[in-house]
């Protein structure tokens, strides 16, 4: 599960089997609102950012035919919008996101080249896309788990490379916010 704060209390997303669910809770951890955000396929592990009582859930999901990475932007009153952020042949993982003022950012790791690279996608408040995803690595080992995180007006991308000697963390220079 996944768990961020909101401006009025808590969110969790999580993923069982078959479903991504989100729930919202007060500051003492009362249960407010229930959802499930995607239901009958393969999922994984989610992600959650918020800015005030906005969250935003991102989440990998393996379907019939391409992976996707899936976002769902839920209003303070619940209204829930679900979106593609990149429908891909190859397997599609580890999706992270997080918030500035002006943008949401999504990176996730992908095997469409063959082996795993790191992509980044900027989104509006919307959460429709600001440019084409951009492949953040090229490195012979397989590059897998980013994370990222809000710095200023940038944002900071961490990931681990594993190949056959073992595996090491490496940091991407902050990616600036148009």
């Amino acid at each position: 599960p996944q768990i961020s704060k909101t401006a009025s209390g808590f969110v969790i997303a999580y993923t069982t089997a078959s479903s991504v669910t989100f729930v919202r809770t007060n500051d003492a951890l009362g249960v407010l609102h229930t959802t499930q955000l995607a239901s009958g396929d393969t999922y994984g592990a989610p992600s959650v950012a918020t800015r005030d009582d906005e969250v935003a859930v991102v989440w990998s999901e393996a379907s019939a035919g391409a992976d996707r990475v899936r976002l769902a932007r839920v209003s303070p009153t619940n209204v829930v919008t679900t979106m593609d952020v990149e429908v891909v042949s190859g397997t599609a993982t580890a999706p992270h996101i997080a918030r500035n003022g002006a943008a949401w950012v999504v990176v996730w790791s992908d095997a469409r080249f063959g082996q795993a690279e790191v992509f980044l996608s900027r989104r509006t408040d919307a959460g429709a896309a600001i440019g084409e995803a951009e492949r953040l690595t090229t490195t012979t080992p397989a590059s897998v788990e980013p994370r990222v995180v809000r710095a200023a007006d940038a944002f900071v991308v961490v990931h681990t490379e594993v190949d056959a000697g073992g595996s090491s963390v490496v940091l991407t220079s902050p990616c600036t916010v148009p």
